[in-house]
C-alpha cells in the first residue's frame, strides 16, 4: 500500500519546493502599503519622499522600533507623519530637539503629544482651500511659492502659541516652525503634499526638502505604520511559510513511508494449505508409530469401505470384489489390497492412506 502512495508523497514534496521558489522569485506586489509610510508605494504613501531625500544626499533610516529606543544624533531629522506618539517617545524626542535635532511632526493631531515639547502648539481646524502660500520667509520656505493641500486639515491661525506660521491658506495654517532649545520643530497640519501622488506638483518637493536639516540623516518613524522588527520565521513572507509547512508535511509523510514496520513482512501471495497427499502420509506415519496398528487403522478402513460402497452403489464389505472396485476407482493393486484387506503392517498402512486419497476424488496422490 505504501508503494502506491509514494508517487503522491513525492508530488507533495515537489510542489512544496516549487511554491517556495516561486514565492521568493515572484514579481513584486502591486503598489500599495499603509498611508504616510516611507515603505508605501501607493498614492498616499511616501516612498517617493524617501527616494527624493536620498537623491539629494540624505541618509534615510526607516525606524521600525520605538523612537525612545533609536539612537538619534543632534544632526538628525526625525519625521513623525500621521503617527501616534507614546509619552516615552515624546520625552525622548523633546530631549533630541533641545539638544539640536530637527523634528518634523505631520498630521492634524500632532498637538496632542507635542505639548510636552512645544509650548502652546497650534490647534487643529478645518480648511477648505487646496493651495497654500508662503506666510513667512524662513529657511523652510526657501524656493517655495505654493504647496498643495487636501483642502481638509489645517491649524488655527491663532498666533498666541510659540510656533510661527510659515505656510497657510485663507482659512488655516499648513505649516509652522518653533525653536526649542538648540533644535527646531516643524509642524505640518496636512501631509498631503508629501505623498507619492502629490510630491511632483507645485513646489511640494522643494518644501519637502526644505523642512529637513541640510545634509542630515532623515529618520522615518515606521513602527506606527505596522513595520516592526521581525526575526526568525516572522521575517519570512507568508507564501514562503506556507510552502515550508507543506514541504515539511510532505517530507514527514515520505519518511513515514520509508520507515521500518513492526512485525513480519507481508507475503506477496496467499499462503495455501499443504497438499492432501502430504497430509495423508503424515497421518499414515503417525499411525505407523502406534503400538496397536490394527485398532488405530480400523476407522480409516471403515471410511475406505464407505467410500467404495458409495462409488460402486453396493453395500460396504470386503474381499476380492472390493479390490476390483477400488482398482476401478483409480487405486493401484497394492492400495486396493490395503483397502479391502485387514493387514496392519507399515507398508499396508501407507498404501491404505494413499488409496483413501485416490478414491475420495481429491485429485490423486501427490
Amino acid at each position: 500500500m505504501i508503494r502506491r502512495w509514494r508517487p503522491l508523497l513525492l508530488l507533495i514534496v515537489a510542489l512544496g519546493v516549487v511554491r517556495a521558489v516561486t514565492s521568493l522569485a515572484s514579481d513584486p506586489p502591486p503598489p500599495g502599503g499603509p498611508p504616510s509610510s516611507s515603505y508605501s508605494t501607493g498614492a498616499d504613501g511616501m516612498a517617493a519622499y524617501a527616494t527624493l531625500l536620498e537623491r539629494h544626499g540624505h541618509a534615510v533610516y526607516q525606524a521600525r522600533q520605538a523612537l525612545d529606543q533609536v539612537r538619534l544624533a543632534a544632526s538628525d531629522t526625525v519625521l513623525v507623519l500621521d503617527a501616534p506618539v507614546r509619552p516615552e517617545e515624546a520625552t525622548a524626542l523633546g530631549a533630541f530637539v533641545r539638544g539640536g535635532g530637527t523634528l518634523v511632526a505631520g498630521g492634524p493631531n500632532t498637538g496632542r503629544w507635542l505639548a510636552s515639547i512645544v509650548a502652546l502648539p497650534p490647534k487643529p481646524t478645518r480648511a477648505t482651500s487646496d493651495v497654500a502660500t508662503v506666510l513667512a520667509p524662513v529657511r523652510e520656505t526657501e524656493g517655495v511659492r505654493t504647496v498643495t493641500t487636501s483642502g481638509v486639515y489645517g491649524f488655527s491661525p491663532d498666533r498666541d502659541g510659540a510656533a510661527l506660521p510659515i505656510l497657510g491658506t485663507p482659512d488655516g495654517v499648513l505649516a509652522a516652525v518653533a525653536s526649542v532649545g538648540r533644535g527646531r520643530v516643524v509642524l505640518v497640519s496636512d501631509t498631503f503634499a508629501l505623498t507619492n501622488g502629490e510630491l511632483a506638483r507645485a513646489d511640494n518637493a522643494v518644501f519637502a526638502l526644505a523642512i529637513t536639516a541640510r545634509g542630515s540623516r532623515v529618520v522615518f518613524d515606521e513602527l506606527p505604520h505596522g513595520y516592526g522588527i521581525s526575526s526568525g520565521y516572522g521575517a519570512l513572507p507568508a507564501g514562503v511559510i506556507t510552502a515550508l509547512v507543506g514541504l515539511a508535511v510532505g517530507l514527514a509523510l515520505f519518511g513515514w513511508s520509508r520507515a521500518w514496520r513492526l512485525g513480519p513482512p507481508r507475503r506477496p501471495d496467499r499462503e495455501l494449505a499443504p497438499p492432501r497427499g502430504l497430509l495423508v502420509e503424515a497421518v499414515g506415519a503417525t499411525l505407523a508409530r502406534t503400538t496397536d496398528h490394527a485398532a488405530a487403522v480400523e476407522p480409516l478402513r471403515r471410511e475406505a469401505r464407505r467410500l467404495l460402497a458409495r462409488r460402486s452403489g453396493r453395500p460396504p464389505g470386503d474381499g476380492p470384489e472390493y479390490e476390483a472396485i477400488a482398482i476401478a476407482c483409480g487405486a493401484t493393486v497394492e492400495e486396493a489390497a490395503a483397502l479391502a484387506g485387514h493387514g496392519a503392517t507399515e507398508e499396508e498402512l501407507l498404501a491404505l492412506g494413499r488409496g483413501i486419497a485416490r478414491i475420495s476424488g481429491h485429485g490423486g496422490y501427490r
